[in-house]
């Protein structure tokens, strides 16, 4: 049995990731071929192109938002316990509160201490934009209002 942490866990550097762009425009191939020049060092558990996917397999009946850089980061954190799940055959599996406050731990610990991860999850974040402009081209976020509640006023007669 290994004393890996989840952290170190079947990941994989950016710039050994096999990512097949022959569908992909040509911008987000120039992205992705600066991302693996400046990031290469940069690991994660799904391939990165997994990672700006993964809002097309909604199961919401609206258009998904598109993914911003920690949504990234939690959905990558995700797909490293639920792979360490499977990998110790444990039928107990991480609930979605105890993954979000480890991503967050994390993430914070990136964005204060390793502006390098931090950059590239930001540039990971433009990727994943350009493609959801690119599969939904009308897109516009309409955010859902809460109704305020009426204070009823009891009227003494």
């Amino acid at each position: 049995m290994s004393n890996s942490s989840p952290s170190e866990f079947r990941r994989l550097p950016i710039s050994q990731q096999d990512i097949d762009l022959t569908k992909e425009p040509r911008e987000i191939n120039e992205l992705v071929n600066e991302l693996k020049l400046n990031y290469g060092d940069v690991q994660t558990t799904k391939r990165i192109d997994n990672l700006w996917n993964s809002s097309v397999n909604t199961r919401a009946k609206t258009i998904p938002r598109p993914q911003n850089c920690f949504i990234l980061f939690r959905n990558d954190i995700s797909a490293e316990y639920n792979q360490q799940k499977n990998d110790n055959k444990s039928k107990k599996r991480a609930g979605i509160n105890v993954l979000s406050k480890i991503a967050k731990e994390r993430w914070t610990t990136i964005k204060n201490f390793n502006q390098h991860e931090y950059q590239f999850w930001k540039k990971l974040t433009v990727i994943a934009i350009l493609k959801h402009k690119l599969l939904y081209p009308n897109y516009k976020y309409f955010p859902i209002k809460k109704k305020k509640q009426k204070t009823s006023s009891i009227s003494s007669s």
